[in-house]
């Protein structure tokens, strides 16, 4: 873990967020009712109205958890980057493990808040906003990515961070239905889409002008 860690909040609150992501991730946020989500994280109704006043809430604070822990992940990574010979490499190998399996689970609650912003004027413009902190996170580690490896990016780091994202989810989307005999090829064939993607945005550092961000 990286020297910025993730903010501690009170035991009661981190059992309800961990029942949350698994039940909304299972049954969506409509198909769970608080009372489940109470009975799952052990806590009376109670517990649940000290803290939350809707279910959507639980969802926000949810993505505000995913990302301080995705903060504190490319902290780590970042800080590893000049210690390896290939740190386009590196990146693709620590993005890889981070969309792996475990993180399904999350990749379905996503699709509960991008369904939400779909009905709700008010919880677009969160998720627009959470969207918005995750690209300036990603076309940070790209900058960092390229700097350590020896290159500029040729496209617009705001731009780049878009394909990223965009990658990114396609992967996991396609993910969701890939039978387990042939995930693993996948997972390598999306691995080589990332190095491309990074490779083809760059070139080597003092063969003209960086792209702005």
């Amino acid at each position: 873990m990286s020297a910025r860690m993730t903010r501690r909040r009170p035991a009661t609150v981190v059992s309800l967020l961990d029942a949350a992501e698994r039940l909304f991730a299972e049954q969506g946020v409509r198909g769970t009712s608080i009372a489940q989500l109470c009975d799952a994280a052990g806590f009376t109704r109670g517990a649940f109205y000290s803290n939350f006043a809707t279910k959507e809430e639980v969802l926000y604070l949810l993505y505000e958890r995913r990302h301080e822990t995705l903060v504190a992940v490319v902290d780590e990574g970042l800080g590893a980057l000049g210690a390896v010979d290939d740190p386009v490499g590196e990146v693709v190998r620590r993005v890889m493990d981070f969309g792996g399996d475990a993180y399904q689970q999350w990749f379905l609650v996503t699709s509960e808040f991008t369904a939400l912003g779909a009905r709700d004027e008010s919880a677009a413009l969160r998720l627009a906003a959470a969207r918005e902190r995750t690209r300036e996170l990603v076309a940070r580690v790209m900058a960092a990515t390229f700097d350590a490896a020896g290159r500029e990016p040729v496209t617009p780091l705001t731009i780049l961070a878009w394909s990223v994202m965009s990658w990114f989810l396609g992967w996991q989307a396609q993910r969701l239905g890939e039978p387990d005999a042939t995930r693993a090829v996948q997972d390598e064939r999306a691995a080589a889409a990332l190095r491309e993607l990074l490779l083809g945005a760059s070139r080597p550092a003092g063969n003209g002008g960086a792209a702005c961000g």
